[in-house]
């Protein structure tokens, strides 16, 4: 992660990577969470349960992770804006 420049969070980076991974998945389990990482699984859990309290991800009855409301919220939004990041 340093190649990508000395003002990079380690621990932002992969909560968004979880995101990431999660949507382009589907569904993940902790396990396969974890691995993709390349963090322990208590790790992966706390990463992904903080994602559950925002709202950026749910985890459903067969205990996989989804996307959740507060990231699906975004696609609206990015509807919105134009090229340049302001409203359209």
């Amino acid at each position: 992660m340093s190649s990508r420049g000395p003002y990079i969070l380690a621990s932002v980076s992969r909560t968004v990577r979880t995101v990431e991974l999660v949507a382009a998945s589907g569904a993940m389990r902790l396990a396969e969470l974890a691995a993709s990482l390349g963090v322990s699984r208590p790790g992966a859990f706390r990463i992904a349960q903080t994602l559950v309290a925002h709202r950026w991800l749910v985890q459903g009855d067969d205990r996989r992770y989804r996307i959740g409301p507060a990231a699906r919220a975004l696609t609206g939004l990015a509807a919105d804006v134009d090229g340049d990041g302001e409203r359209a």
